[in-house]
């Protein structure tokens, strides 16, 4: 999962909903600590944050050292055991909090790896959102809430609900440096705009199937907002849609992976 975007500059460059920086920092784990974590849940369903962090520093120096390209797998027996729904709970919370990333980014990684569908977590939506605002509405966005008007929780929970259009698909892509004549490190303007057209003019035939891949219930309904995309989900098969389109599927190694870059470059430009 590290590999694929559950990794440092998530933790670091995203703004995060559970956790604030401070004197306490993300651990990058290694795939040798994150299997030690596993062999200690087979013996403790409830293992404490703090317990893991200690368990965990005793092993972390020979873990994250690469011998020979290799990671050190031989801590841990490959038949240990299976997780029940008890303990994968807890580990996904222990990474959470390890790794100081919201679970949301835990799950939707999860979701990527197990049903090749990527779930937007809210968090990178509502970052999404506020980057694509044009000037006059990042300047209302922001006077509303200092003024009082909304309360930072509620301003972010109503960019969930606008409407993702053209033109916000453009100024992300510009503001990311991704508009590219080359198509080298991007794509020409034409063909972003016409991946955004093609994807919200078929985005009820994709949301279904995407519907069916996820197992969501039967009999739900859906429909094409003529302004744009509406929620995660529409702009999750967006993003999706976007990174298999080459070149980006030969940069990044996942849309998360992608789209946390996208983020950090247009937050910094």
């Amino acid at each position: 999962m590290k590999q694929t975007g559950l990794d440092m500059e998530l933790a670091t460059k995203v703004t995060m909903r559970d956790y604030e920086r401070g004197d306490t920092q993300p651990e990058d784990l290694s795939p040798g600590e994150v299997a030690h974590l596993c062999v200690m849940l087979l013996s403790d369903p409830d293992l404490p944050d703090w317990q893991a962090r200690v368990e965990l520093r005793k092993i972390q120096e020979v873990c994250r050292a690469e011998v020979e390209g290799q990671q050190a797998h031989h801590l841990v027996c490959g038949e240990a055991g299976a997780f029940k729904l008890r303990r994968c709970k807890r580990w996904c919370e222990l990474l959470s909090s390890l790794m100081m990333v919201d679970l949301d980014y835990i799950i939707t990684s999860l979701i990527w790896h197990r049903q090749g569908q990527f779930e937007v977590p809210e968090s990178l939506v509502v970052e999404l959102m506020k980057l694509c605002m044009n000037d006059d509405a990042a300047k209302e966005w922001a006077r509303t809430v200092s003024e009082g008007g909304l309360s930072v929780e509620a301003a972010n929970r109503s960019l969930l609900t606008k409407s993702f259009g053209l033109n916000e698909w453009t100024r992300i892509a510009h503001r990311a440096g991704i508009i590219d004549a080359s198509s080298q490190k991007g794509l020409p303007y034409g063909a972003l705009q016409s991946l955004f057209q093609r994807t919200h003019r078929e985005i009820v035939k994709l949301m279904e199937a995407r519907a069916a891949a996820l197992k969501w219930r039967s009999g739900q309904e859906f429909t094409r907002d003529d302004t744009g995309l509406i929620g995660r989900n529409e702009l999750g098969i967006l993003l999706q849609t976007f990174w298999q389109t080459l070149p980006f599927k030969a940069l990044y190694p996942s849309p998360l992976h992608m789209t946390v870059r996208f983020v950090a470059a247009a937050a910094s430009a």
